[in-house]
């Protein structure tokens, strides 16, 4: 198996050990980001994300779509993708470990 980079493990975490996302989960994850979410990104903003980024044949976003999705945020924040990487990064660091 190939060695996950940094930010597929903090997806990984963030989606409960698994490589899918729905919606909720997808918000969850922005809005436990610190600095993503503020007055001018609202959840608005992450849900109409969350739609343009998902391939309609899938209920949920992969991971290549989550990496996309966290991408239209940078460009929709006017920020580096790394900023928005790094607060994800940064928040996977305070969920508990929830493999066997």
């Amino acid at each position: 198996m190939q060695k996950q980079s940094p930010i597929e493990k903090a997806i990984y975490k963030h989606a409960r050990n698994t490589f899918e996302m729905d919606l909720r989960l997808f918000t969850q994850m922005i809005k436990n980001s610190h600095g993503i979410l503020d007055s001018e990104f609202t959840v608005r903003d992450i849900e109409l994300i969350y739609k343009k980024a998902k391939d309609k044949a899938f209920k949920k976003l992969t991971l290549s779509m989550v990496e996309t999705a966290l991408k239209l945020i940078a460009e929709k924040k006017v920020v580096t993708k790394k900023s928005v990487f790094d607060a994800v990064l940064e928040s996977a660091e305070n969920i508990d470990d929830l493999s066997p």
